[in-house]
């Protein structure tokens, strides 16, 4: 986080998301909904996993597969060299109040900070699958 702070003018806006990985972890390892700009269609999830090191998670890792059923015969053509093609996604487990503080750790007590759910206040979304960080660095910096 300190390279972005780094980055950012003085008066520069850092916008920064990350999974729902509390909801994750509280509900057995499930997304309770699904993430709001990933596109679904012709992917299906095979397994889950995250690994923990000392009671603590530090890694999420997602097998999926690129299925072609269902989609339009245009785009199904198009990605046919991809059918039933296994692919991994990882990352790490940020969880909301370890994210907040490697931000204020990098950015300062100085700067303003929002977090929004699925891109709307907290309190209009109940779980949200993704949190969006905005931190404005300070002018003082």
């Amino acid at each position: 986080m300190k390279n972005f702070e780094k980055m950012l003018k003085p008066g520069g806006i850092l916008i920064i998301d990350h999974l729902n990985f509390d909801n994750y972890l509280e509900s057995g390892m499930q997304f309770l909904s699904s993430p709001i700009y990933y596109e679904r269609k012709g992917i299906k999830v095979l397994k889950s996993y995250m690994l923990f090191e000392d009671g603590r998670p530090c890694m999420w890792r997602r097998d999926n597969v690129v299925d072609l059923d269902g989609l339009s015969n245009d785009v199904a053509e198009s990605l046919q060299k991809f059918d039933k093609m296994v692919f991994r996604t990882q990352s790490f487990p940020h969880q909301l109040a370890d994210f907040k503080s490697l931000l204020r750790s990098a950015f300062g007590e100085n700067a303003s900070y929002q977090i929004l759910g699925n891109f709307k206040p907290l309190e209009e979304v109940k779980e949200p699958s993704v949190y969006v960080h905005i931190v404005k660095k300070s002018l003082e910096n």
